[in-house]
């Protein structure tokens, strides 16, 4: 597969956007902070005699934040000028992570700073997803694919880094260090790449020099995709997947402790988790090359098997291989919502309707970790709540070979020039 869409001299290549979108993503909400939430739960219990379920709530309140910006800056996306609204999300992302630093540890007042974090957040996601997306037909799964992978380098190397500043700085001042190192990333990568022009999917010049009129984008509506069992089909399956799989991740320090496992080799498990989400994110080539229904399922349901192996051998070397396993699930489930939703729906409405879905998805992301909270306090440990996610990951599995032929699929005759 040949990784460069042909354009004339004077546009700009289509994978310096990968590249700056995916290191701008790489210090975002979900990496930054969603991915490290987990070393947070403990130290703050003990600060402030909260529970675990009330520590989690900062983790749903910015996935909550997210599920309710993606849908309204969807909309936006798809009748503003991108950029704009990137730059300005960003800035006011970082604002509110430094925030978190100061805010009062009142439980209300602790909620507030992550829901901003989220909705500000959403902006980011949407406009860096459609950058790509708009750039790109034939490769468009390896696009989506690096971008992400990219992004994985952050869920991998940020915790570690955040580890060390909680040990040196304290927890709270740990918040104000990882805004400042978004802020300066983050901004940098913007100004520099993310650059797409105003219409990334105009028509290609004619023959005679001029360029022709920009056609209507081929696509369902909101209301048509609603219509549609593809739309509930991915609700079902993405949505599910992302409650398992986050709901896991942000137990899995204390996972690991629970069974003796000490706090250092307890951060290495949850770097391997990252890890093998960059892995993951690089399976979008995949995309490519085989249907995504097959692609998605099967990695679904490796990430089932990783939780039996994590269930059944509580030693640390398994226990780094299952979670690995379900990492690459992790990482997959990015690239599959933004390819499939261009496959199945066209690119007419794509940011309304990734925002929608992307909105559907991270409310589930923001619930896991509070069902699986509650599922430890009710069963009375997290080697009963093992099984029930592997197979909720088969489910997973079965609902996306359901979604069938795509709808729009690649025209391999015609590459989506990026000015």
């Amino acid at each position: 597969m040949a990784l460069d869409d042909s354009s004339p001299p004077t546009r700009r290549n289509p994978w310096s956007i990968v590249v700056g979108a995916g290191t701008t993503q790489a210090v975002s909400a979900q990496p930054l902070l969603l991915s490290t939430f987990s070393l947070f739960v403990l130290p703050l219990a003990q600060a402030t005699g909260w529970s675990r379920p009330e520590v989690l709530g900062g983790f749903t309140a910015c996935a909550l934040g997210l599920a309710l910006g993606l849908p309204i800056i969807g909309r936006l996306i798809d009748r503003l000028a991108l950029r704009p609204i990137l730059v300005t999300c960003w800035v006011a992302y970082c604002i509110c992570v430094a925030a978190i630093a100061v805010t009062p540890l009142s439980l209300p007042l602790f909620y507030v700073p992550f829901f901003l974090v989220g909705l500000f957040t959403s902006g980011v996601l949407i406009s860096c997803s459609k950058a790509i997306v708009t750039s790109f037909d034939v490769n468009r799964g390896a696009g989506i694919g690096i971008s992400a992978a990219i992004m994985g380098l952050g869920t991998t190397t940020i915790p570690v880094i955040v580890t060390l500043l909680i040990r040196t700085a304290g927890f709270r001042h740990a918040y104000l260090w990882m805004a400042v190192m978004a802020l300066v990333i983050g901004l940098t990568f913007i100004l520099l790449l993310v650059r797409p022009s105003a219409q990334p999917n105009r028509a290609a010049s004619s023959s005679s020099g001029k360029r022709a009129p920009a056609p209507e984008l081929a696509g369902l509506s909101v209301a048509e995709a609603l219509r549609t069992s593809h739309f509930w089909l991915i609700v079902f399956a993405l949505c599910l997947a992302a409650l398992t799989v986050t709901g896991l991740q942000t137990n899995l320090v204390p996972i690991m402790l629970a069974r003796g496992v000490s706090p250092d080799k307890a951060t290495i498990v949850l770097s391997a988790f990252g890890l093998a989400s960059l892995a993951g994110r690089l399976g979008g080539a995949l995309l490519d090359r085989f249907h995504g229904t097959r692609v998605g399922a099967a990695i679904l349901l490796l990430a089932a098997l990783g939780i039996l192996l994590l269930r059944f051998n509580t030693g640390f070397i398994a226990g780094v291989a299952g979670v690995a396993l379900c990492g690459i699930a992790f990482g997959i489930e990015i690239d599959l919502l933004a390819f499939l939703t261009s496959r199945y729906f066209g690119m007419r409405r794509f940011g309304s309707l990734i925002g929608l879905l992307q909105g559907l998805v991270t409310l589930c992301i923001g619930i896991g970790p509070i069902v699986v909270g509650f599922a430890y306090e009710r069963l009375g440990s997290y080697e009963a709540v093992l099984p029930l996610l592997g197979g909720t990951l088969v489910v997973c599995a079965i609902g996306i070979l359901l979604l069938g032929p795509y709808t729009y699929p690649v025209a391999r005759d015609h590459i989506i020039p990026v000015p």
